[in-house]
């Protein structure tokens, strides 16, 4: 995942699995089923969404309003315009984040709602919704009432129905408007919901359908989706295509000074501003497109423990990920060599113009542990963990030894075999074997928090290392002789 905006809440929450398996087609009706029907108004696009249900048997079941998945706040008050058939609705004292539905004993309940976000509000949120009079953009929980008490695995249906003329509609549980359905705890299911006068683009990578999404007033719409699809043919080719399989969606929205994106099951996401050059979004299009590798097939048990444990480890499932998408585009033609270097570059500024440019392992747990955690602390990996990947690439080649990204495909085969992760003692001992001194690099880069900056010969004779000062701070920057 990527973001000039992430908020502290992202870190736990920056590959949302959603777990939802296709359900076949003699299967029983579906325990909760929602009907989405966008609604154009002169400013934006509303969502009449229709869920139904059969109520408890003790005549009260609870509702949960939208939540904020990705750190938006006051998302339970996109929820507008409740109201039930074959129940009443209730408000919960102290909580108005809730709702209870009192009905007869396993009622069949019809809840309608609209879903309204102002597309002003919050500005500073990179995963805000997304709305327009030609568009909407949801998240996640962003749009979802949920059964929040109901446990054990649903079966769920989703359809857009009455969608206007001219627009796609889509999510990440198949092609097309639905009905779809899947099986998954209340929890788990949180399907993106997406529509408007999207450019569409269907290709079939290995049998498997991949939708492409693209819309915003780019220069040239075609020319972004020309990028995205030769961003995942490239890497398809690369790791196998494992990773898009059975059905995979990308969408690309255009929105204000915004560069973000995020993986989710079946899916990849990207938020980027209007003005963003063809380089940014392959960028970002690689980087969210080998997450469905690294973790998603493939991670370090120790990385899935959130907190602290995520961020210590974030160097290489973040920093690693996005070196292996500037050097598979690099080798493919699609980004210049100057491109490949000015990423670095910004890599330098970046840690030159952050506070905790020097913050230690044990500084960043503090933070976490007294929640001062911030983006500023977040993207210290974003930027070391590229940095020490070229380190280490050249090293390796200097020594005749396999390069960063054959080990890593080492990595990610022996993360499969072991069932999608290895510990991460392990893992350390993986790289060691390939010749990597990588836990002495870890103690020195992550838990001190010292810079792994570029050797001045890192990009050959053609570019001479300099020093620049940057926010007051001098660094390093590569320029062509």
């Amino acid at each position: 995942m990527t973001s000039n905006d992430l908020l502290p809440t992202l870190l736990a929450l920056a590959l949302l699995t959603q777990a939802c398996a296709s359900l076949p087609a003699t299967a029983p009706p579906a325990d909760v089923r929602y009907s989405i029907r966008p609604v154009p108004r002169a400013d934006r696009t509303t969502l009449e969404v229709e869920m139904g249900f059969a109520g408890d048997a003790d005549g009260v079941t609870r509702i949960a309003l939208p939540r904020g998945r990705y750190g938006v706040l006051g998302m339970h008050r996109v929820a507008t315009e409740l109201r039930a058939e074959g129940a009443e609705l209730a408000p919960v004292a102290g909580d108005e984040r809730v709702r209870d539905l009192v009905h007869a004993s396993g009622a069949k309940v019809v809840l309608r709602y609209t879903v309204d976000w102002d597309p002003a509000a919050e500005p500073g949120s990179a995963y805000r919704p997304s709305v327009g009079p030609a568009h909407f953009h949801f998240f996640g929980r962003q749009w979802i009432v949920t059964l929040p008490e109901r446990g054990g695995e649903q079966r769920f249906s989703l359809a857009f129905d009455g969608v206007p003329e001219g627009w796609s509609a889509f999510s990440n549980l198949g092609a097309g408007a639905g009905p779809f359905e899947a099986r998954a705890s209340v929890d788990a299911f949180e399907p993106l919901v997406a529509g408007g006068d999207y450019l569409t683009r269907d290709l079939v990578l290995d049998g498997a359908p991949v939708a492409i999404h693209v819309r915003g007033p780019f220069a040239d719409v075609a020319a972004v989706a020309d990028d995205v699809e030769r961003s995942i043919r490239l890497l398809t080719r690369s790791f196998g295509s494992g990773g898009v399989l059975p059905h995979f969606v990308v969408s690309v929205t255009g929105r204000g000074d915004v560069r973000a994106g995020v993986a989710i099951d079946n899916a990849f996401v990207c938020l980027v501003s209007p003005d963003a050059t063809p380089r940014d979004v392959l960028l970002l299009v690689a980087h969210e497109t080998l997450h469905n590798w690294l973790p998603r097939k493939a991670t370090i048990e120790e990385w899935r423990g959130a907190s602290v444990d995520e961020y210590r480890l974030d160097w290489f499932v973040e920093g690693f990920t996005e070196y292996l998408a500037r050097k598979a585009l690099l080798e493919a033609g699609l980004l210049t060599l100057d491109d490949f270097v000015d990423a670095f570059n910004a890599d330098l500024r970046e840690l030159a113009r952050n506070p905790m440019r020097a913050a230690t392992l044990d500084e960043v747990a503090l933070a976490i542990e007294e929640r001062r955690y911030t983006n500023r602390h977040e993207r210290l990996n974003y930027n070391r963990g590229p940095l020490l990947a070229l380190r280490w690439d050249l090293a390796q080649t200097a020594a005749g030894r396999e390069s960063v990204d054959v080990v890593v495909r080492a990595f990610l085969d022996a993360g499969v075999a072991s069932g999608g992760a290895i510990p991460e003692a392990r893992f350390f001992d993986l790289l060691e074997r390939h010749g990597i001194d990588a836990y002495a690099d870890y103690l020195r880069f992550i838990v001190d928090g010292k810079e792994p900056a570029p050797a001045p010969d890192s990009f050959g004779p053609e570019f001479e290392h300099e020093e620049q000062v940057v926010d007051g701070r001098a660094t390093w920057r590569f320029v062509r002789r």
